[in-house]
């Protein structure tokens, strides 16, 4: 086993979570496929539903935000220490602010960009939320790849 319980270093994938239309029918394929259980869901949080194996956390899935309405893709989360400060070395850099830095709860801060050939991705201040709870283990994240 892999377990991770403390923060990831910036630059590090640290999270994933996945925006579908239809919740119940992708809780239902990610079950079958990677043996995925669920906690949350709550619509206070968007409906926002974590992805566990053996109660760990590996991954999420929401349905789109009002006004996001997009077709479902994967975003990958790097790590950061600063997210003010990588909010502005992406613009520097040519980047696009999708959505503006903000907290999430006590569970950490977090912001989206494209990158200039129009790739999404995102960074991730973890708090109460670290990120990924296991990796490289069956079910859980062992390898991200970024196609731009």
């Amino acid at each position: 086993m892999a377990d991770h319980t403390t923060s990831w270093h910036p630059g590090e994938p640290c999270w994933a979570d996945i925006t579908v239309t239809d919740i119940e029918r992708s809780k239902k394929f990610y079950s079958e496929v990677f043996g995925w259980d669920y906690e949350g869901g709550d619509p206070k949080f968007g409906g926002y539903t974590n992805a566990t194996i053996d109660g760990r956390m590996v991954a999420a899935m929401a349905p789109p935000m009002p006004g996001w309405e997009q077709q479902s893709r994967w975003v990958v989360y790097l790590a950061t220490n600063d997210i003010a400060a990588t909010h502005e070395a992406v613009k520097a850099a040519g980047g696009q602010p999708i959505m503006e830095p903000m907290a999430v709860g006590d569970f950490g801060s977090m912001g989206l960009w494209l990158d200039p050939t129009g790739s999404l991705f995102g960074a991730w201040q973890g708090d109460e939320h670290k990120g990924f709870a296991v990796v490289d283990e069956p079910g859980s994240v062992a390898w991200c790849d970024y196609m731009t």
